[in-house]
């Protein structure tokens, strides 16, 4: 039984199962013989690969939320770096303090 788990949750997981079995691993399935046990047996199947890709989820969330979270604290802290460059050096623009140094009027030239 614990193959057919593996079995459906590789697939549900977007991997091909059939890299990782043979069909030689499913052999015992000729035990089953009846409609009874088969409903039995492939209740039980799904409901442990339900539980287990539902934990698969939850922790893949919890790792997708944790690197957005990481990510945005990157991006925070180069913007954040940035930012108080970009201040320092417009503290730093060296504006004369005199006033305009020259004349600003548009001149016409005479030749």
């Amino acid at each position: 039984m614990s193959k057919s788990v593996a079995f459906i949750e590789l697939k549900r997981c977007g991997y091909n199962p059939l890299n990782y079995f043979n069909i030689s691993d499913f052999n015992n399935i000729r035990i089953i013989n009846s409609i009874d046990l088969v409903t039995i047996v492939g209740n039980a199947v799904a409901d442990i690969s339900k539980s287990e890709l539902q934990e698969i989820y939850k922790t893949n969330y919890k790792l997708r939320k944790q690197k957005i979270s990481t990510f945005e604290k990157i991006n925070s802290n180069i913007y954040n770096k940035e930012k108080n460059e970009r201040r320092i050096e417009n503290e730093n623009d060296n504006i004369s303090s005199r006033g305009r140094d020259i004349d600003t009027k548009h001149r016409i030239e005479e030749n």
